[in-house]
């Protein structure tokens, strides 16, 4: 039975066409008042805001300790509050409220950034008043001087990283190899990648004499949140009449002052391929290199490309020939670089071979149709409600616009199989750089059949 199913004619099955997508990308409308930025829509009687602060001029050995900053902006005192009665205020008032680092990375641009600090949070409607009361209290009031909370908060920060050393490898395979090609990769990497859990590492060595540098650094911080913000607001329109009518509760009335702003020529040391040890007996390994940016004509075709290479190519001989546990080509188009991936592979001398014959891939129409309706579901996933007005914004600050999206939407339904192989002329490992996380034994092997062997680094 099973082999006549197997003949069965899948004709009478509905089929999807290019001509059933529906035309033109999606619309998020930001409406701009002087820093206040809003964006209407459904959310019934909640509020979510979002304020962000241009992150200045930091030392350069100051830069992996910011995203601790954030972290612990909201788990501190303020307000003539402990971090206890913080805690029990934001329960009982507010529906969540965290503070992130956003790059900044002009799509025109992929190595100029300009990173800013953002803290947000929602509250129901008839909340509002303690939500941007306690937004207040942080650009106020922030108190960083219990050396107990710290220590405990590193403490805590330290187990959890530890714990997933090997569960989080491949995306540290990522973030050091992608960090050697462009600066806005270096900086994802000191904030959130291998090097924050080299700080955090460094850190846990003394959590008493950390936690005093820590106090003494954060509260010198503290003047990022004095500056003047952007405010951005995502509700319906009586929701936000109402804001105004209150004039936010005085969040944007604050004193503020202007600091330095931020280098976009920070530092950016070299990074070279290595192997890093860890207990695992299969690698986790990542190979990068710099590409065309999201301006470039070629990009919706590579973007393609790295779907076709990854389902034509790369799954066939790492993962089913291989005996990998699975395998990737990734394309970063509004940073400018590619990125090649195995993970739970039992090689690396054969899977980097397999990297450089990936851009020879075969394919066909029915290939190239299959990429297409991958990228346009990610192209028009929703966006949760009360994410509508931040990523607005932030598309704006990356200077990615309507049209520009749009374009590029309507370039992807529209891909020949010739786009494709120009595209794939943009894939060039000459300058890549490869990251690999394994135990030492599993490199002393690999490293005999390499050209040229991966310098192994223990932590």
């Amino acid at each position: 039975y099973q082999e006549e199913v197997e003949k069965q004619s899948l004709d009478c099955l509905p089929n999807l066409e290019i001509e059933d997508i529906p035309e033109g990308a999606k619309k998020y409308p930001l409406n701009k008042e002087g820093s206040v930025f809003f964006s209407q829509i459904f959310t019934n009687q909640i509020i979510y805001a979002d304020l962000t602060f241009p992150l200045p001029e930091i030392k350069c050995e100051h830069l992996p300790y910011l995203s601790l900053f954030t972290s612990f902006l909201t788990e501190v005192s303020a307000g003539g509050r402990d971090w206890q009665e913080n805690l029990e205020h934001i329960n009982a008032h507010i529906g969540g409220i965290e503070a992130y680092i956003s790059l900044g990375t002009p799509v025109d641009n992929p190595d100029l950034v300009r990173p800013v600090l953002g803290i947000k949070g929602k509250a129901l409607h008839r909340y509002s008043k303690e939500l941007f009361g306690f937004f207040q209290d942080l650009m106020k009031t922030l108190d960083f001087s219990d050396k107990e909370r710290l220590v405990d908060l590193l403490k805590k920060q330290h187990i959890y990283l530890e714990s997933r050393l090997t569960k989080n490898a491949m995306r540290y395979a990522h973030s050091i190899a992608s960090s050697s090609v462009r600066k806005s990769a270096h900086l994802q990497d000191i904030f959130y990648g291998f090097t924050y859990f080299e700080m955090i590492k460094k850190l846990s060595k003394d959590f008493d004499k950390s936690a005093e540098m820590l106090i003494q650094l954060f509260n010198s911080w503290k003047e990022i949140l004095e500056q003047k913000p952007d405010l951005i607001i995502t509700c319906d329109e009586p929701e936000f009449k109402d804001l105004k009518e209150n004039n936010f509760y005085g969040v944007l009335d604050l004193p503020s002052k202007e600091l330095k702003s931020f280098d976009p020529n920070f530092y950016n040391e070299e990074v070279s391929s290595q192997a890093r040890t860890i207990a695992s007996p299969v690698a986790f390994t990542v190979t990068a290199f710099p590409c065309i940016g999201y301006t470039h004509e070629d990009a919706p075709a590579l973007l393609a490309a790295s779907h076709l290479m990854q389902n034509t190519f790369l799954h066939k001989e790492i993962r089913e020939k291989g005996g990998a546990y699975g395998s990737g080509a990734s394309y970063s188009q509004s940073k400018g670089y590619f990125t090649f991936s195995s993970y739970r592979d039992p090689n690396l001398a054969q899977t980097l071979e397999i990297f450089k014959k990936a851009k020879e891939c075969e394919f066909d129409e029915q290939d190239l149709f299959d990429a297409k309706l991958s990228i346009i579901q990610d192209l028009d996933t929703p966006i949760k409600p009360g994410s509508h007005g931040i990523t607005a914004y932030l598309w704006e600050r990356n200077r990615l616009t309507y049209e520009m999206r749009d374009t590029f939407r309507n370039k992807v339904l529209n891909l020949t199989i010739d786009d494709i192989k120009k595209a794939l002329k943009h894939i060039k490992l000459e300058n890549a750089t490869t990251v690999s996380f394994a135990d030492k034994s599993f490199f002393d092997r690999e490293n005999k059949l390499l050209p040229t062997p991966l310098p192994i680094k223990s932590f």
